[in-house]
């Protein structure tokens, strides 16, 4: 009887430990597809930012055919300085940056501000540049800006440069983009 318990004890044991790993194993491969998911965005982004100054298109143009004149960069990631240092000195003004998680951050030229806790001055639109939860964040940042602004994604950005340059796929244009999906 006892040698019995022992061995049910065991085989529960055993199940329990096999069930953990099998999550574990799970989570993991959530966080890895996730990564894989952002570095695929990141990809894209920059290749098609990277096409478009091979044809000569510069981004201020993007918001100058749509008479946006002031911008506000929403994130100081990599891609939000290279959007800043790409427009200064253009016919677009960017007239603050907005951090929402790195508090930390600052500009060696702009005001940086903080989502949630600093009044945001009027501008034309905002342009997110982070590549996570765009949607959700974008929804944030719409709540906090006066209702003329316009809330912008950067892959929006490049995705419309290259549409209103009238580049495809015999460019260099990639045919699927992972932005597809939100």
């Amino acid at each position: 009887m006892k040698a019995r318990n022992s061995a049910l004890l065991a085989g529960a044991a055993a199940l329990g430990a096999g069930a953990l790993v099998k999550y574990l194993w799970k989570q993991k491969y959530r966080e890895e597809n996730k990564l894989v998911k952002q570095n695929e965005k990141k990809y894209w982004l920059y290749y098609h930012w990277i096409l478009l100054k091979h044809h000569r298109v510069g981004l201020d143009q993007y918001f100058q055919n749509r008479e946006i004149h002031s911008v506000a960069v929403m994130d100081l990631s990599p891609q939000g300085r290279q959007l800043i240092s790409e427009i200064e000195g253009t016919n677009v003004t960017v007239s603050y940056a907005i951090e929402k998680e790195n508090l930390a951050a600052v500009h060696e030229t702009l005001q940086v501000l903080r989502l949630h806790e600093d009044a945001l001055p009027k501008v034309d639109a905002v342009v997110l540049c982070s590549l996570n939860d765009v949607k959700r964040v974008s929804e944030e940042v719409t709540r906090e800006v006066n209702a003329e602004c316009k809330v912008i994604a950067l892959e929006t950005v490049i995705l419309d440069s290259l549409k209103d340059n009238h580049l495809g796929f015999q460019d260099g244009v990639l045919r699927s983009s992972p932005y597809s999906g939100e």
